[in-house]
């Protein structure tokens, strides 16, 4: 149908958007990808995206003209091969006007789609990515028509790995505008830590390291813990070897209504995200702030 309408609407502009992690995945560059998808304006976007587990119903429910991809092992290299040779497929098939590559993991095909048939292609930066996979962010950022930095450092990071400075534009990501309070604060002193427990530069190890001393200046100090992944187990060791357990809780994945209450309940929020002692990596925009 969104291809049938782009035929008949020349104004629009057909995009292929590759995203190796969509929601109903959680993340930061997930529910920007989302976002950015249902906000278009003049663009009829097409989503190739690995699977995830309750996709069916999220695609229906928000009516996305999305290909999901097996995604097994999950977000392995199998996976990401399996995303690389359907975006070139799918490039082939539609001739979008603009390929847009939310990650640097979902970009391998798209310098062959603009090589064989003159299809431009935009990538997206965030920051660790390009720290972690440096030959591939150089050869996506080489061969892209424009890169999209998510802040200045970003921008910074995406230039030192190849992308011509002036063909990088900053664009920060939006956050949604608070709404009416809920819930009052807690009633003893709350700090709360919104990030997936799979990245140490997150700083969770350094709350832990820092509590015996917060709680000697307020005795009776909370903290909650939302999200998931596979740092929890060593963090939740850390925790109750250090005899903190009765002042942490581990709350899991969350959902959004979820989350917003802890954040409301809290008096304080506390990420000590850092880089590296080269300065590279780390957070490139930090939704979650």
């Amino acid at each position: 149908l969104t291809a049938m309408f782009a035929a008949s609407h020349p104004d629009l502009v057909r995009a292929l958007v590759l995203v190796p992690s969509f929601p109903p995945a959680l993340g930061g560059i997930e529910r920007l990808s989302f976002r950015l998808v249902i906000g278009f304006e003049n663009v009829a976007a097409r989503v190739l995206a690995l699977d995830e587990p309750g996709a069916a119903a999220f695609d229906v429910e928000h009516e996305l003209d999305i290909r999901r991809v097996f995604n097994q092992p999950r977000a392995g290299r199998r996976s990401i091969a399996r995303l690389a040779v359907a975006a070139a497929i799918e490039g082939a098939r539609r001739r979008p006007d603009v390929i847009l590559s939310m990650h640097v993991r979902a970009s391998y095909c798209a310098p062959m789609l603009k090589r064989t048939l003159g299809i431009p292609f935009v990538q997206y930066v965030h920051a660790m990515e390009l720290v972690a996979q440096p030959r591939l962010a150089r050869f996506a950022l080489h061969h892209a028509r424009a890169t999209i930095a998510v802040s200045s450092y970003s921008a910074g990071l995406a230039i030192s790995h190849g992308a011509r400075s002036r063909d990088v534009s900053v664009i920060a990501p939006g956050v949604d505008a608070p709404g009416a309070r809920r819930t009052e604060r807690a009633s003893v002193p709350t700090m709360v830590t919104v990030a997936r427990l799979d990245d140490a530069y997150k700083g969770h190890d350094l709350v832990i390291e820092a509590l015996p001393r917060i709680r000697a200046a307020v005795p009776d100090v909370r903290w909650l813990v939302v999200g998931d992944g596979v740092l929890r187990d060593a963090l939740e060791t850390s925790v109750r070897d250090m005899g903190l357990a009765t002042a942490v809780s581990f709350l899991g994945a969350a959902s959004d209504e979820e989350r917003d209450l802890a954040l409301e309940r809290a008096h304080v929020f506390v990420m000590p995200s850092r880089v590296a002692a080269d300065g590279s990596g780390g957070e490139g925009f930090g939704i979650a702030f």
